[in-house]
């Protein structure tokens, strides 16, 4: 009794709750790039710049080239961390919860104006799709494929709860929630 209680109360929820999980191999995957481009800054500093001035080795001026390169991709890759992380959708109450590192965000399906699809063409393994909600209150909301699983399925509910669809654009670094 309790067992069937119990699956219907997880099938009311799945059918009232949309949720995005957070695509958490990704992540992993990003963590330790992170820390392979420390070691390799940590290298290259010491070993490389500071060492190779002492001796006055020759060539050491393509390490000043690879410092800031490679401090360019740890930013790049820390400031991934900070997009949304979670999505959860109570489907009856028309609630988008977006979840962060640091932060949750609320907002209702009529705040929305409309939503595009977006690509991420960032590297030759995989272009990374995603969608970018528009706000009322001209805020955009962007939301990949790098930090959410199954941003088709969402894409598929603003479709059936005919919120408008704005057109395709490309994914940059731009300011977004």
């Amino acid at each position: 009794m309790l067992l069937s209680a119990i699956r219907l109360a997880s099938n009311v929820l799945r059918t009232t709750m949309l949720i995005l999980q957070t695509n958490k191999l990704n992540i992993v995957g990003r963590i330790i790039a992170l820390l392979i481009i420390v070691a390799l800054l940590y290298l290259i500093i010491k070993k490389g710049i500071i060492e190779g001035r002492v001796n006055h080795e020759k060539g050491i001026g393509i390490l000043y080239f690879t410092v800031p390169l490679l401090t360019f991709v740890f930013t790049v890759i820390v400031s991934s961390f900070f997009q949304v992380l979670k999505v959860r959708v109570d489907i009856v109450s028309g609630e988008i919860i977006f979840t962060k590192l640091f932060s949750t965000l609320v907002i209702s399906k009529q705040d929305i104006i409309g939503y595009y699809t977006t690509i991420y063409k960032g590297s030759r393994a995989k272009p990374w799709r995603g969608l970018l909600l528009k706000t009322v209150d001209s805020k955009s909301i962007k939301l990949t494929q790098q930090n959410l699983k199954s941003i088709h399925e969402l894409k598929e509910l603003l479709e059936q709860q005919n919120l408008k669809y704005l057109g395709e654009k490309p994914l940059l670094f731009s300011s977004t929630i």
